[in-house]
């Protein structure tokens, strides 16, 4: 992804881009996009839920903004252990 877009934002900005390209496939599409992700998403976006390839960009698009807000939900509320706490553990 571009700096710190959003998967949303960085969307967008891959749709006004595939405008250009009207005969681009589906598929061309969608490896664009996904090699596009951030590293933490790139993993997480490779099939959908079901274990299937996706079809199409959008589904795949949803699926990543998806992915970002379960990210974002996961550390707010598990954040991350303090440096005191790390070495708390390590000389117990």
């Amino acid at each position: 992804m571009v700096g710190t877009m959003s998967v949303q934002d960085h969307a967008n900005l891959l749709r006004q881009q595939i405008v250009h390209f009207p005969e681009m496939h589906e598929n061309d599409r969608i490896r664009w996009f996904h090699a596009s992700l951030s590293p933490q998403l790139k993993p997480r976006c490779i099939v959908d839920q079901s274990g299937y390839d996706f079809t199409s960009v959008e589904a795949l698009i949803r699926f990543a903004v998806g992915q970002e807000r379960r990210n974002v939900v996961i550390r707010k509320t598990h954040p991350a252990p303090s440096l005191v706490c790390l070495l708390t553990r390590v000389w117990l």
